[in-house]
Parts: structure tokens; sequence; C-alpha cells
């Protein structure tokens, strides 16, 4: 029973691990997504 929750407890930090590290990610490349979306919308001003 104890090995049966440490494996979930550890699947569970490893799943939180995985949206951070994917959330750090992903949050500069939208900044830069979005950043090039605005110097396109300029230009076509």
């Amino acid at each position: 029973m104890y090995q049966v929750l440490d494996f979930t407890g550890k699947e569970i930090f490893l799943a939180y691990v995985v949206i951070i590290s994917a959330s750090l990610f992903l949050y500069p490349l939208t900044n830069i997504i979005i950043g090039l979306l605005e110097g396109v919308a300029d230009r076509w001003k």
C-alpha cells in the first residue's frame, strides 16, 4: 500500500514538473509570437 501511494505521489510530482517546465518554455514562445504579430499589424496599418 505504501509503495502504491509513493508511486502515485511520484507520478503527480512528475506531471507537475512537466507542466511547469512546459509553461516556462511556452511563455516566452507566446510572447515572441505576440511580438511578431504586433510587428506585422504595425506594418499593415
